[in-house]
């Protein structure tokens, strides 16, 4: 008695968030191997390869060092300056990485979209995930630096990861906003981007927030990614905790990414259209 084959009905609908999560965990052996497959095209072609990875934060931090530290001489509260500012461009670089690549998957994958039916919630997911390599490379910078200056290490390391899972998060929810406007309107990914240029300077990437004016203080409540930097710096430099109006921040974070995620899954039905 032969079988009927299970025939998979396609539908031009678009798909629930709960269907659209579940879809991600089903394709979550593609999503590590689209990420294989960007790592070595980004890098093919090149001399140097992963120098380049090592080159940006150490050009960034050498920077921001020569002018803030030595020039300036930036007030750090007794930490030292390369540790601060490292701990906060790390942040900082993985967080545009993430805008710049998943902030753009559906434009970026577009030849992929057209020639196969897969789950669009993975394009900008496993482009979040690639950067995470130049990440790792930041990190191991850091710990280097670190044991060379003599800053001990504390067991509040060992909140790193939740840090790190802030910084995708956060990134994420941006990405997911971004791809989903940009797919209709092109100069929506210009506009984010400039905001987010100017956003840097309102963000402690490489000050700390002790600096900022009482009048200010507000901004720092309402950003996102000053929550993440203060998580960073918290588990890296045993800095103090990030107080509690940062509750702000975490719960615009949730905003953005439920908000982001559900204009992402309406938009699904009619990205070929605008490809």
């Amino acid at each position: 008695m032969s079988s009927t084959p299970a025939i998979k009905v396609i539908e031009n609908r678009a798909p629930t968030i709960r269907e659209s999560i579940l879809e991600v965990i089903q394709y979550r052996v593609l999503i590590i191997s689209m990420v294989r497959r960007e790592l070595k095209v980004r890098y093919a072609q090149t001399l140097l390869g992963f120098f380049w990875s090592f080159m940006r934060p150490l050009s960034y931090l050498t920077i921001y060092t020569i002018f803030f530290s030595v020039i300036i001489k930036m007030d750090t509260g007794g930490r030292p300056f390369s540790l601060l500012a490292l701990s906060g461009i790390m942040a900082w670089n993985y967080f545009q990485d993430i805008f710049h690549t998943a902030g753009q998957s559906l434009i970026l994958d577009a030849d992929l979209i057209k020639k196969n039916n897969i789950p669009r919630l993975i394009l900008p997911i496993y482009r979040s995930l690639v950067g995470l390599v130049e990440l790792c490379i930041a990190l191991g910078i850091y710990v280097v630096l670190q044991i060379i200056l003599g800053w001990p290490f504390t067991l509040f390391v060992l909140f790193l990861p939740l840090a790190i899972f802030a910084n995708l998060f956060v990134g994420i929810g941006v990405a997911l906003w971004t791809s989903a406007y940009t797919i209709r309107v092109r100069d929506f990914y210009h506009l984010v981007s400039t905001i987010l240029n100017f956003g840097m300077w309102l963000t402690p990437v490489f000050y700390g927030p002790e600096l900022v004016p009482d009048f200010l203080e507000w901004v720092l409540y309402i950003n996102p990614m000053a929550l993440v930097i203060a998580l960073y710096r918290w588990s890296l430099l045993a800095g103090p905790f990030p107080e509690w109006p940062y509750l702000i921040a975490a719960f615009f974070s949730i905003i953005i990414f439920i908000t982001g995620l559900r204009a992402f899954v309406k938009t699904q039905p009619s990205v070929v259209d605008y490809l």
